[in-house]
């Protein structure tokens, strides 16, 4: 997994008419608003307010990577500006390509965390809307993180250690030119997608249930299986 893009999410929200008092008031309300989720949900998942470190052994050759939460920045905040509408963003065919800069890791891989934040929140406000990640600091955690990590059974754990001593050994980035994406709108109506396109989805589906013993679903390492449809 160490190869893989960050996971990168977005929401995209429109302003309330201009001249309204939320308006006004909107994208300091939540910078404040989002800045205070962020720090209490750090205080359960504080992993991710950490980064990556390796330690590399010669004798025998070996490459362990982890993560460290104590020498570390912290989390990343990221408050920007673009002069664009919503309808510039959602009307296109295809995915402008000043969305990408919407994603503070874009075409980052998930070793990059040993210099980059393994968690960046980006807030980019367009003239008539904002694009954003948000939480709401009244809602109380659902379940605590279970931040144990699990092995199978005769595994000795809990480092695991690859046999190299550089990461070009091991590390492959997928330099690939910028392609066109599309953006689909579906409505509550839909039920297939037009016979002419085919859509190939990937999803990596949940296994810590079908585990046996299974575990926690609130175990925070990961536990999947990749099926494509």
């Amino acid at each position: 997994m160490l190869s893989v893009h960050y996971i990168q999410k977005g929401l995209l929200y429109t302003k309330p008419p201009p001249g309204d008092y939320y308006e006004l008031n909107l994208i300091n309300n939540v910078l404040v608003r989002l800045k205070q989720s962020l720090s209490i949900a750090l205080l359960h998942f504080y992993p991710l307010a950490g980064r990556l470190a390796t330690k590399i052994e010669q004798n025998p050759k070996s490459h362990s990577v982890f993560v460290d939460c104590k020498n570390s920045p912290g989390a990343k905040f990221i408050h920007a500006a673009v002069d664009l509408s919503v309808s510039d963003i959602v009307s296109p065919t295809y995915v402008p390509l000043v969305v990408q800069s919407f994603f503070d890791h874009d075409r980052a891989i998930n070793y990059d965390g040993h210099t980059r934040p393994l968690l960046s929140i980006q807030v980019t406000e367009l003239v008539d809307g904002v694009f954003i990640a948000q939480g709401d600091t009244k809602i109380k955690i659902s379940g605590s993180p279970m931040l144990e990590r699990w092995f199978p059974e005769g595994n000795n754990g809990p480092l695991l250690t690859l046999p190299f001593t550089h990461q070009n050994e091991f590390i492959t980035r997928f330099e690939t030119p910028h392609v066109l994406e599309r953006i689909f709108h579906f409505s509550a109506k839909a039920r297939r997608l037009p016979c002419e396109i085919v859509t190939c989805c990937m999803l990596a589906i949940n296994t810590r249930s079908r585990l046996e013993p299974p575990l926690s679903p609130n175990y925070f390492g990961n536990s999947f299986q990749t099926v494509t449809e």
